[in-house]
């Protein structure tokens, strides 16, 4: 294996994301580093042995990143801020000019200049070194070739974003730490990162754009997943996936937290009908042959809301898609979700004289807190719920709140997590600042008719267990949701 390293000498990458000028791009994708390789290139000769070690660079499967954590990295507020443009050039005069060519003129005076809206997006990481890190042996006649471009690369994105980049072999692949993380390629993936990586001909195309005076293209996209410094048969987990796809909201009508019930059915709607294969399959549609339910682990909508901080409004900024562990391809869904070419489709939720509702894949290196699937999953003994727990049965006996708790420890049995509950509170209000009470919620309906009572819980359990953690009768239509809890979330 070997790595090429980059250090940003002045602490901060100052580089724009390739879904919107005013977001910084965090972590630095594998194309920028191969960009600046190629753009090092043509600034130092254009050597034939460094043309073929970056050939042979772009044919090989996309690296490994060791970078800083997103939650300790600064991202600076992005301000609009207006430069002049470019000097037009200067007319051709004739022995009587006209009013064209003088207001042409006119325009290259300093007074005169248009300015264009420029956004400089940044980032200042905690640690200032990132690893690309590839799983394959460097041959020895590319070698010297290679470590000479990078020790020749001054920058990666704007011009103020100075490196100091350097070739290195490395044994094995860094274990993530407290402040930095591990991403590795993950082509099957549907969420997670999504990072801009080299592919054969990726040379030969940036040259026919450099000769034509364009800007590159984007490349070739690629899903990251990131590697856990916990191996899965240390942790306890539900019997869903870690690795949430998540949408985001970028259009239509904006919905409350109380809205969940029905933004859950839209989406699962939504998604059969779009769904390439019809009758759309069991672990989407949770029925089997003839209506009835089924009795595996289907896909779950989960509602990502604005809760937890002291901004919280309880706001809905997208949903999660949590795929069963046991679900073996997730090709159907890729295909309702991304274009040809990997982009994200928009995905429409109609509601009537409600509206609409526009979600796409979002991208977790670019996503707000709310948005990114360790905030859901990350393992934790205390969980409490965001939406409240729907119950199986109406509590009939003596006791109606040991039946509440036995229901609830009984729920979370059905998620894969038996024997595992040390304590069920139960109360009518989330810890979480901005999730509304019991009653801001409506009663899911039983088919036979009659409200299914809920409830709010905060659950202990006697080990850290890792999300996503859904209970209860509507756990696939986003209630019983639960969040990690830490002491600083009690309102």
């Amino acid at each position: 294996m070997f790595a090429i390293s980059i250090r940003y000498l002045l602490g901060r990458a100052v580089a724009t994301h390739p879904s919107s000028y005013d977001k910084a791009e965090w972590p630095p994708h594998p194309d920028r580093l191969f960009m600046a390789l190629v753009a090092t290139w043509g600034e130092t000769g254009r050597a034939p042995a460094k043309e073929s070690a970056l050939r042979w660079l772009e044919s090989q499967p996309p690296p490994s990143l060791y970078t800083s954590l997103d939650d300790k990295a600064i991202r600076r507020d992005v301000t609009t801020v207006f430069v002049p443009v470019n000097d037009n050039t200067m007319p051709k005069l004739k022995d009587e000019p006209s009013d064209d060519q003088i207001s042409e003129g006119l325009a290259l005076l300093p007074g005169s200049r248009g300015k264009q809206a420029r956004f400089f997006p940044a980032v200042r990481p905690m640690d200032d070194v990132t690893k690309f890190i590839w799983h394959a042996d460097l041959p020895e006649d590319h070698l010297a070739a290679l470590a000479a471009l990078c020790r020749d690369v001054v920058r990666l994105g704007h011009s103020s974003s100075l490196v100091q980049c350097w070739l290195e072999g490395i044994d094995e692949v860094p274990s993530p730490d407290q402040h930095r993380r591990l991403l590795s390629p993950a082509p099957n993936a549907l969420g997670g990162d999504r990072l801009r990586v080299p592919h054969d001909g990726r040379l030969d195309e940036l040259e026919r754009l450099f000769a034509s005076n364009l800007r590159p293209t984007v490349a070739r996209w690629m899903h990251y997943e990131e590697v856990t410094k916990v191996s899965p048969d240390e942790v306890a987990r539900t019997i869903f996936s870690e690795h949430l796809v998540v949408l985001r909201q970028v259009g239509g009508r904006r919905f409350g937290l109380e809205a969940t019930a029905q933004v859950a059915n839209a989406l699962r709607d939504t998604l059969m009908a779009l769904c390439p294969m019809q009758p759309a399959p069991e672990w989407l549609s949770g029925h089997r042959a003839q209506g009835l339910p089924s009795e595996q682990p289907h896909l779950a909508f989960l509602p990502l809301a604005n809760v937890g901080n002291k901004n919280a409004d309880g706001r809905l900024l997208g949903f999660a898609l949590a795929l069963p562990n046991s679900l073996a391809s997730t090709s159907a869904l890729r295909e309702i979700l991304y274009d040809p070419l990997g982009e994200p489709k928009t995905i429409r939720l109609v509601f009537g004289n409600l509206g609409e509702m526009h979600l796409e894949v979002a991208n977790a290196a670019a996503s707000q807190i709310t948005l990114q699937s360790q905030t859901w999953t990350r393992p934790s003994r205390r969980w409490a719920t965001v939406t409240p727990i729907a119950f199986d049965r109406h509590p009939k006996g003596r006791d109606p709140w040991a039946e509440i708790e036995a229901a609830i420890i009984l729920g979370c049995e059905r998620v894969g997590l038996k024997d595992l509950v040390h304590s069920v509170a139960v109360t009518p209000v989330s810890p979480f600042l901005g999730a509304p009470t019991n009653r801001g919620f409506p009663n899911l309906q039983r088919k036979s008719g009659g409200n299914i009572h809920h409830s709010h819980a905060v659950i202990t359990f006697k080990e850290p267990v890792t999300g996503p953690l859904m209970i209860g009768a509507g756990r696939f239509r986003g209630y019983g949701f639960c969040r990690p809890l830490k002491k600083e979330d009690w309102a």
